[in-house]
């Protein structure tokens, strides 16, 4: 598009048009969101997820489970953002003596 209008094939209106309603999993907009592809419907299944977490810890907490809580105070932005408790380690972590064995299964797929 970029270089269709350097040659003059198309007009700064219609390159503006054409920017503007790029589909929002689009590169282009990859840069709110760390550099990686996030559109709505993942946002909405991001969303989803963190909601049925916390039913599922007031639902344990309900039944008397003490050791019930969510793994952060705050949802997180993105599911690969930093949790905000200090003490509490990343989702997805994987300890370092089950790293090498992680990596093995991961190089078997």
């Amino acid at each position: 598009m970029v270089a269709a209008f350097h040659r003059g094939d198309i007009t700064l209106r219609k390159l503006r048009v054409l920017v503007k309603y790029l589909p929002q999993e689009s590169p282009v907009y990859w840069r709110r969101t760390d550099d990686r592809p996030y559109d709505l419907k993942t946002d909405l299944a991001w969303q989803t997820l963190w909601v049925l977490l916390g039913l599922l810890v007031t639902t344990r907490k309900a039944y008397g489970d003490k050791s019930a809580e969510m793994p952060s105070d705050d949802m997180p932005r993105f599911p690969w953002s930093e949790l905000v408790r200090a003490n509490q380690s990343k989702l997805g972590h994987v300890p370092p003596e089950l790293a090498e064995q992680a990596q093995a299964w991961l190089d078997s797929l």
